[in-house]
């Protein structure tokens, strides 16, 4: 199943794990984990904002590949799935 993970990270999170060098770390052990088909990085609403789109093989994995981000980050997410025929 085709997956959307969007994670929208607070201002204040993100201007201090990037002042402290742990964002780009952060991300790309998130990505490394997910391994997404593609991901991508822009403002929304004034939040840094992630938009990645990934292959759920079983649903039972949606609660620890949000879960990973959440923990990680600090910040709300939101999982949007589509199923394919």
């Amino acid at each position: 199943m085709r997956c959307l993970l969007k994670v929208a990270i607070p201002v204040e999170t993100g201007n201090a794990a990037i002042s402290d060098g742990s964002l780009p770390k952060t991300i790309e052990s998130i990505l490394a984990d997910i391994k997404p088909e593609a991901a991508y990085f822009a403002g929304d609403h004034g939040q840094r904002t992630g938009f990645i789109f990934f292959d759920l093989k079983d649903a039972s994995q949606k609660p620890r590949r949000s879960g990973t981000v959440v923990s990680a980050v600090r910040c709300p997410r939101r999982v949007a799935s589509r199923y394919e025929p």
